[in-house]
């Protein structure tokens, strides 16, 4: 009996929404009998904390994106840059691609909606089993307003990118580092905002933010944006 239980995958959640996060463990129970839910959580810290320490460590954890304290953009990418040892899968009541490209940025391996269920659970056995799902995502932005969004990662490809000491690691290019304000206009691009709105973020003018953008292809080698997000996201010369 207890190597049976043994053999059950460890799934934890983290969402703000106590409801939502009730009716997560629920199915998760229901639907997935080969996985227990070991801990649930309505703090992003709390869950970062029990990822990096082994004995609390599960297999798969559940992010909701849009939680208050600490965003769950910001929980996935604590837990990839300390542990490739726990899957990450993005939860939203929103669209998928409200949050697609910021997910994969920090280190989640897919992306689903609550309101499918049988999608979510397709997606949870999926990144278990170590695939990604939701990772042909549509181009859906120009050069001149944002940028594409890019495919997901498994948790070691994704923790080797964001753990290597920054985005272009490993693309020959480590001596051109992004500068502060660089680096945060790329993470605003990858989490779908355009110039427009990375220029109101920033308090800076639209064509200050295009002139960043020029520096910052210039130090990745990319011919364009849609190629430096790639680049930035992955830490490769190509998809």
């Amino acid at each position: 009996m207890n190597g049976r239980q043994n053999t059950k995958r460890r799934i934890a959640i983290v969402d703000n929404d106590v409801l939502a996060l009730t009716a997560l463990r629920a199915l998760i129970e229901q639907q997935l009998p080969q996985s227990t839910v070991i801990w649930t959580t309505d703090d992003g810290q709390t869950a970062v904390d029990r990822c990096l320490n082994e004995p609390t460590r599960p297999d798969l954890l559940l992010v909701d994106m849009s939680m208050e304290r600490m965003s769950g953009i910001t929980v996935c990418r604590r837990i990839r840059t300390g542990t490739p040892d726990v899957k990450l899968l993005a939860v939203t009541s929103f669209t998928v691609d409200t949050y697609a490209a910021a997910a994969a940025s920090a280190g989640a391996q897919g992306i689903v909606g609550k309101a499918d269920v049988s999608k979510l659970c397709q997606a949870v056995e999926t990144v278990l089993d170590g695939g990604t799902c939701c990772s042909a995502l549509p181009a859906v932005s120009s050069e001149e307003t944002g940028v594409p969004p890019v495919p997901f990662q498994t948790a070691q490809q994704a923790y080797e990118r964001l753990d290597g000491g920054g985005a272009c690691s490993g693309t020959g290019r480590d001596s051109h580092a992004l500068s502060a304000q660089e680096t945060t206009i790329m993470d605003l691009c990858c989490s779908g905002l355009d110039f427009t709105e990375i220029a109101e973020r920033l308090t800076i003018s639209p064509s200050t933010v295009r002139t960043h953008i020029g520096h910052i292809k210039t130090k990745l080698g990319a011919r364009n944006l849609s190629q430096a997000v790639v680049r930035w996201m992955t830490g490769k010369g190509q998809l």
